[in-house]
């Protein structure tokens, strides 16, 4: 279908306000996101000790959590909009389980990255 025939199709379905955007674009984004995801998850491990050796300035677990909820509403929009897979999380967090969650954080991590790779098998 030619885009002049799909922005018609939008507009008589009442879809006009809709941006047009590629199947492509989304794919190439979707690639890039997935590419980014990979790398950042790759190197969390040192860019823990990193921070860790530099100093860092620690945030309030108030704030942490405020963070938290404000990238879990952009993640529900995303994943309403079919452009993440649908996760379940904790909703009910505490300041006290974000400060309980520091101790366990490295053990965690590694045990992450070797579930990822058993995947690969």
């Amino acid at each position: 279908m030619s885009s002049e025939a799909t922005a018609l199709s939008h507009r008589n379905r009442g879809l006009s306000t809709i941006p047009m955007i590629s199947f492509q674009r989304i794919r190439t984004v979707l690639t890039d996101y997935a590419r980014h995801s990979q790398e950042r998850d790759r190197t969390f491990p040192e860019r823990l000790v990193r921070l860790l050796r530099d100093g860092y300035q620690k945030l309030p677990e108030r704030e942490i959590l405020s963070k938290m909820s404000e990238l879990e509403s952009k993640r529900r929009r995303l994943i309403s909009l079919g452009l993440l897979d649908s996760e379940s999380g904790l909703q009910d967090l505490t300041e006290d389980d974000v400060r309980r969650a520091t101790e366990a954080l490295t053990h965690l991590r590694l045990a992450i990255s070797e579930e990822k790779l058993r995947v690969l098998r």
